[in-house]
């Protein structure tokens, strides 16, 4: 079994630096919640759907129906998708990072008819554009981006072929907004690797509950905390987890433990604790507080019966094992886990206090035995390779990147989230 994961955690770091996962195309990073306190408060809509096994998404993007999956569908415009990484939503703006376009897509509303066309796009100078870079990098430019989060006033996007983190000191209303700020590199024309430190990452997820920022170092396997939103380029991080300090950057650091981590893709907090999507070991940990010192253990581990095991779908796939947990999602109450390689989204109805804990929900697949792509044919219920899962309390939103789309699932049926003032996303 053990000469199996190897073999399986190197196919999976051939393909990292292609942006892979095992066995296809993966995602980025990011998720968003809660400023500081999360309300749950009833909400009356009739019209949506209760979380249930293989239920059927309402809303495609990306695609023009349920059974389509081509890249750029009809060629390159606002409608259409290439291998989609991330969504998120904040004041009812929508936004996806559409990474082999270079581009972030943002809808002024939430988009409620299949193949709705977004109304801005950033990285490009255009919707029909797609170039990596395009015109020379700068303040207006991606590469490859894969995550993107907002606290309600800025705007957080993970650009990862060029080693940083572009932010907006407001939400873009124009195409092609320059960036106010770069972290990562010392200036918006930089895009090299540098010496590990605080300062430098080769980043995946990106998150953000409006005081701290958290970026998720996947090629140093660590994650970066600031204590406070920063204010200036290439500003040092805080605090790292997943390694004892700010030089090192081994997988696993030590040896397999709560501490430790390889390649993580992920992070998002409810404002109370830290969850992080750990891949390479088959798992998610849980931080039952924000964590305060460098390479702090966590306190729960998901997908895994204990902190030193790492087997995919461990003990055989079932709701409690996991295959490439690489995005999660957290509204406080509810956790989301994207399963990849079982391509499935796995829901808890309440976040993990115990390790191994088995799920309650599981889209994607029939049952928790189940783990074909497009299970039964591409659909409103399938995934292939899904990738980060997002939800504003009402809906769900899932990227599922080898089928080119977005799926938007309603799902409040008389109990959604209501979340506070400073952070009504997506209402």
């Amino acid at each position: 079994m053990r000469s199996s994961l190897t073999a399986s955690l190197r196919a999976k770091r051939s393909n990292l630096r292609a942006g892979l996962l095992r066995p296809v195309h993966p995602l980025a990073v990011l998720a968003m919640t809660t400023v500081s306190t999360l309300f749950l408060h009833i909400l009356s809509t009739p019209s949506y759907a209760k979380l249930e096994n293989f239920m059927e998404a309402d809303v495609v993007l990306g695609q023009p129906d349920f059974s389509s999956g081509t890249a750029n569908n009809g060629g390159r415009s606002a409608s259409t998708l290439s291998s989609p990484r991330a969504t998120f939503s904040v004041n009812k703006r929508f936004f996806v990072v559409d990474r082999t376009n270079s581009r972030v897509l943002i809808w002024n509303s939430i988009p409620t008819r299949n193949f709705q066309p977004a109304d801005l796009v950033l990285g490009q100078p255009d919707f029909t554009s797609g170039v990596a870079d395009n015109g020379g990098i700068s303040a207006q430019t991606l590469d490859l981006p894969l995550g993107v989060c907002s606290d309600g006033q800025k705007l957080f996007v993970a650009d990862s072929n060029n080693r940083r983190v572009l932010i907006w000191n407001s939400i873009p209303n124009a195409n092609r907004q320059p960036a106010d700020l770069v972290l990562g590199q010392p200036d918006f024309t930089s895009s090299g690797g540098g010496e590990i430190s605080a300062r430098s990452f080769a980043q995946r997820g990106i998150f953000s509950d409006g005081k701290k920022l958290f970026v998720v170092d996947q090629t140093n396997s660590r994650v970066l905390i600031w204590n406070s939103i920063p204010t200036r380029n290439f500003q040092p991080a805080d605090l790292v987890l997943g390694q004892p300090d700010f030089s090192s950057a081994t997988a696993n650091n030590g040896g397999l433990s709560a501490r430790s981590l390889s390649t993580p893709y992920h992070a998002i907090s409810d404002g109370q604790r830290l969850i992080v999507g750990d891949p390479f070991n088959d798992r998610v940990l849980i931080w039952n507080s924000i964590p305060t010192t460098n390479f702090q253990p966590a306190d729960v581990v998901v997908c895994q019966p204990n902190f030193t095991s790492n087997t995919a779908n461990n003990g055989g796939l079932s709701a409690r094992t996991c295959n490439d947990p690489t995005e999660v999602f957290s509204d406080g109450n509810k956790l989301f886990v994207v399963d990849q390689s079982n391509h499935r989204v796995l829901v808890w109805n309440r976040i993990p206090t115990s390790n191994f804990q088995p799920a309650d929900v599981v889209l994607g697949q029939p049952n928790f035995t189940s783990n074909t792509a497009n299970n039964g044919g591409t659909s409103a219920r399938t995934f292939s390779a899904p990738q980060q899962p997002f939800s504003d309390g009402k809906r769900l939103f899932v990227t599922d990147v080898t089928n080119n789309r977005v799926l938007i699932f309603n799902i409040a049926s008389g109990s959604g989230i209501k979340l506070s003032p400073q952070f009504e996303q997506g209402k």
